[in-house]
């Protein structure tokens, strides 16, 4: 487990325990989690949907992450759009150094 996925899991279990422990604090988590999350120093993007599930004796949540590879694809370029953006020149300049004799 690297740094960043054991701060979140710090981070959850704290989340989590509160929850147990709080029955108002649940009901917000469940109904309002931005919130929550920002109440907690979390930077919550507004873009970015945030659904809380509490799971029951009897129901189990398996979460697939998004496929690493599918997300990039949707952030790439295509090559029509990077020709549109690309331009400009390039020269290369050459310096030439004399050498100074130390005597």
């Amino acid at each position: 487990m690297n740094q960043v996925q054991s701060q979140q899991s710090s981070f959850e279990q704290t989340i989590i325990a509160r929850a147990w422990k709080d029955e108002a604090f649940k009901t917000r988590l469940l109904t309002n989690p931005r919130e929550v999350l920002r109440e907690y120093g979390e930077q919550v993007p507004d873009h970015l949907e945030i659904k809380v599930l509490e799971e029951g004796g009897n129901t189990r949540y398996f979460v697939l992450p998004q496929d690493p590879t599918a997300a990039l694809e949707s952030e790439l370029l295509t090559d029509e759009a990077l020709d549109a953006v690309a331009g400009g020149w390039c020269s290369v300049i050459y310096c030439s150094f004399q050498q100074v004799d130390q005597q």
